[in-house]
């Protein structure tokens, strides 16, 4: 009942929030007074292409290191397709709109991407981190945060602060993907270290030394890889502040910063994600202390699906520290596929023969796919995936089982019968499937197999 009450004093004061953001958002016009100018953005999403397909250079996903943030469904289908593919939806535009308009000289805006689970918001989030890596942004992404705190690899004391615990393997491997996106710009910016800092009795970094060597340091150096990630976020936000470089902060499933960890400490207890050396270095970087950069975080309600109720607003997710740490935000609600975004989904997957059968090719049959998915992204491509997968499943079962083809034939007409008796509407399934199997030429690839 705590929560509820919170979520309507919420309710009842979004009319301040809504005024807070409009000034942030329209500040443009007000700049615009003062003679303060925004550089054109290099890489460009237009309105007009709304609900259409763009495709990232293979040169660019692998510089981006994309297979490192991407979820694993969609990188299975990068990978059957040999090409990187989004959709430019709405909320991807009104995103993209705001970071354009970024005011060198003012306070970071933080953005808050939230959402039912399955509508997009880790892709939304590769996708605004390629529209910053192509406009010369400095990028620093945390991919699916709950990691560091549930399934982390090492833990070790902190040698530069008492109580906290660092994450060594972990550090190097953040450390390493930073090194793939940035080494370039950096080096081109030609920034450097801005004091002396000494990581061990034999170890050490000069003042006016190659930021980079920071980063060189850490991945040859594990024991001191974490120390070196604090450095290495703490110089670029001071050469940020200083107008040197842009710098673009993402961090996926933020709200794992603000709960328990399953790090032990030596009594037993729990450790909070607070006391990570990497969390809270990061958590440094959600803050608004800083210019000339973006923040862009979403929320994950992953943890919290055992409850009744669960909420995927942010106050709910964020809970009372950390939504205090980032207000105020931004807030972009990605929502489920507009019936242009799902025909457009289907449009990309029939030109690619993801979908093959016939009826599921018909307007009758994207109709049902569309109302049984509830125009949920996930939903909808994992039925699509079901429907050109579960032929190929079901032959090698049957073949490992030494069924002939006759045999074959009258189990699976069982089968699918039985499948589908719950999902009375969706008759593409029962008869494609069907359709399929009394095909000679699919009997042949069971003989193949």
């Amino acid at each position: 009942m705590r929560y509820y009450d919170e979520l309507a004093k919420s309710i009842m004061t979004s009319a301040i929030r809504a005024h807070i953001t409009c000034n942030l958002i329209c500040g443009a016009a007000n700049l615009a007074k003062r003679n303060v100018s925004f550089a054109a953005p290099k890489f460009v999403l237009q309105a007009k292409n709304q609900s259409k397909w763009y495709r990232i250079d293979n040169s660019v996903y692998d510089a981006l290191a994309l297979e490192k943030a991407l979820p694993l469904g969609y990188l299975k289908q990068i990978d059957t397709f040999s090409e990187c593919q989004f959709i430019l939806r709405s909320q991807l535009l009104d995103l993209v709109n705001c970071m354009s308009c970024m005011n060198p000289t003012a306070p970071v805006i933080r953005y808050v991407l939230f959402g039912k689970f399955g509508t997009g918001k880790t892709t939304t989030l590769c996708q605004a981190l390629h529209w910053a890596y192509m406009n010369d942004f400095i990028v620093c992404h945390v991919p699916f945060a709950r990691k560091w705190i549930h399934n982390f690899k090492e833990v070790a004391v902190s040698t530069w602060k008492s109580g906290r615990i660092d994450m060594p393997l972990d550090a190097v491997a953040w450390l390493e993907v930073f090194k793939r996106r940035n080494e370039a710009r950096i080096t081109a910016l030609g920034m450097k270290t801005s004091k002396d800092y000494v990581w061990g009795a034999r170890d050490s970094t000069k003042c006016d030394e190659p930021l980079m060597s920071v980063v060189e340091l850490g991945i040859a150096r594990p024991k001191f890889a974490t120390d070196c990630v604090g450095v290495l976020l703490k110089e670029l936000k001071m050469n940020a502040t200083n107008e040197k470089c842009k710098l673009f902060v993402s961090v996926d499933c933020v709200n794992s910063f603000f709960t328990i960890s399953r790090v032990k400490r030596a009594d037993k207890t729990f450790a909070e994600a607070s006391c990570l050396s990497l969390v809270h270095a990061f958590k440094k970087m959600l803050k608004n202390d800083w210019n000339n950069g973006i923040v862009v975080v979403t929320v994950d309600s992953r943890q919290y699906l055992y409850l009744e109720r669960p909420s995927y607003l942010p106050l709910f997710l964020l809970g009372r520290e950390g939504f205090e740490l980032l207000e105020p935000f931004v807030p972009i609600h990605i929502e489920k596929y507009t019936e242009a975004e799902a025909r457009s989904y289907f449009e990309y997957m029939i030109a690619k023969n993801w979908i093959q059968h016939e009826k599921a090719r018909r307007e009758e049959g994207q109709l049902e796919l569309m109302h049984l998915s509830d125009y949920n992204p996930l939903l909808l491509d994992k039925l699509c995936a079901f429907m050109h997968a579960l032929v190929d499943v079901l032959f090698g079962l049957f073949r490992r089982l030494h069924f002939d083809r006759f045999i074959l034939q009258i189990v699976f007409l069982n089968a699918t019968e039985q499948t589908f008796s719950g999902y009375q509407q969706f008759t593409v399934g029962v008869e494609a499937f069907q359709t399929e199997f009394n095909h000679e030429k699919l009997f042949d690839r069971f003989d193949r197999l």
